[in-house]
């Protein structure tokens, strides 16, 4: 710790500038010359991992905090590359609402929750499911295994398209676009909401005053001082763009003015026809952001 109480990265070079070029990033602007994040090894020494079985892979906070350490010892990060300490399941809000995963080397699979009484998946009791309690206490040993030497994302997780999409099975989901449009309004809102509380109680687990760094660092490694999220809609690419408009976006644009820096990660080819929207949608934000702010 440094005598204001904010740590540096040893491993990072620079850390000030690499600090200022966020800045200026996240203003539009540039300070000396465009972002750039590299990872290599150090030393021509490859990192090499405990092998473990799938499950504790996904899901041992212990495994995971050693991958970190030894990132720490085997990885140069160059520009503004930054270390950090993650589960990185992509699915795994979709286990808050009764899913069962499928756990191998290289993902994690998930079955659709069991249907309630009127057809459809309940969203209701997921801060009572044991999987928000080992979602929170891997947070907070991974913030006090920091010490000031890797930053902690707020868990990752699919935003609320994708997240429906694993609790209800992606078929039906798309399904309800057509037969139970209502239904998969409110769903889409309502899903919003949680993953938009459990974010807000996760990331004091995680910020400044557990790690001892300034700024955090979002789920695709990009530094903010303030709340920093990435947004997604994978399965965007399988609706319209007025579908995309009327039932997906709204819900995500609300969130993403309660927090300081949005981006969005935009996958594959079959999202291409959403990025006009998207375009149009930031442009919204950024005046919203304004007028709060000046």
């Amino acid at each position: 710790m440094s005598a204001t109480g904010v740590g540096t990265l040893p491993v990072v070079e620079d850390w000030p500038a690499v600090k200022r070029r966020w800045d200026a990033f996240w203003e539009h602007g540039l300070v000396d010359r465009p972002l750039l994040q590299v990872t290599a090894p150090r030393d021509c020494v490859e990192p090499r991992h405990s092998q473990v079985d799938p499950t504790a892979q996904w899901t041992d906070p212990a495994y995971m905090i050693a991958h970190a350490e030894q990132q720490l010892q085997t990885v140069y990060y160059g520009g503004e590359a930054l270390p950090w300490c993650w589960n990185p399941i992509s699915a795994g809000w979709s286990l808050l609402f009764g899913c069962q995963p499928h756990y191998s080397t290289s993902t994690v699979y998930v079955d659709p929750a069991p249907p309630g009484p009127d057809g459809f998946p309940s969203l209701a009791g997921w801060q009572d499911s044991p999987a928000w309690t080992w979602i929170r206490s891997s947070h907070i040993a991974f913030a006090e295994a920091s010490r000031c030497r890797f930053f902690v994302p707020v868990f990752w997780g699919n935003s609320s398209l994708d997240s429906l999409g694993l609790v209800c099975g992606v078929e039906n989901l798309l399904m309800d676009f057509v037969l139970h449009p209502a239904w998969l309004r409110t769903a889409l809102r309502q899903m919003n909401d949680i993953l938009r509380t459990a974010f807000e109680e996760l990331s004091p687990l995680v910020g400044p005053l557990a790690t001892g760094l300034e700024g955090c660092v979002e789920t695709c490694g990009f530094w903010s001082r303030g709340k920093a999220r990435t947004f997604d809609a994978d399965l965007a690419c399988n609706i319209s763009n007025e579908a995309f408009k009327e039932f997906v976006l709204p819900p995500l644009v609300e969130w993403m003015q309660q927090i300081n820096h949005a981006s969005w990660h935009l996958d594959g080819a079959g999202n291409l026809r959403h990025l006009d929207t998207l375009e149009g949608a930031a442009r919204q934000l950024i005046e919203c952001v304004a007028r709060r702010y000046h």
